[in-house]
């Protein structure tokens, strides 16, 4: 049986001499910390990150991802890049290998 002294503390004997070793205090004290880090946390939490919040573009930004981008990936973008496929595939044939052979 260990005996306490009503704040959930132990009293420890050793020998003759007792020593209390009470950590009522600190165990309230974290106890209190680790609570308000838990709330802070919440708090920050609700908040949405930057990089999560919807984007408004402006006139111009939407003029140009409605007119000029598909111009410029139809003429430029989409050539260039069938152009470097079709050279990588031709390359890996001359090595008997085929493009998915390279995804493993």
């Amino acid at each position: 049986h260990i005996p306490t002294h009503g704040c959930g503390c132990f009293w420890l004997r050793q020998a003759a001499s007792v020593v209390a070793s009470c950590v009522c205090r600190t165990m309230s004290f974290y106890r209190a910390l680790s609570k308000q880090l838990i709330k802070n946390y919440v708090n920050q939490r609700a908040v949405v990150p930057w990089y999560q919040q919807e984007q408004k573009l402006s006139i111009f930004e939407e003029w140009v991802k409605d007119t000029v981008y598909p111009v410029w990936f139809k003429y430029i973008k989409g050539p260039y890049e069938r152009y470097q496929y079709e050279h990588n595939v031709a390359d890996l044939r001359m090595y008997g290998l085929m493009f998915d052979d390279q995804h493993n």
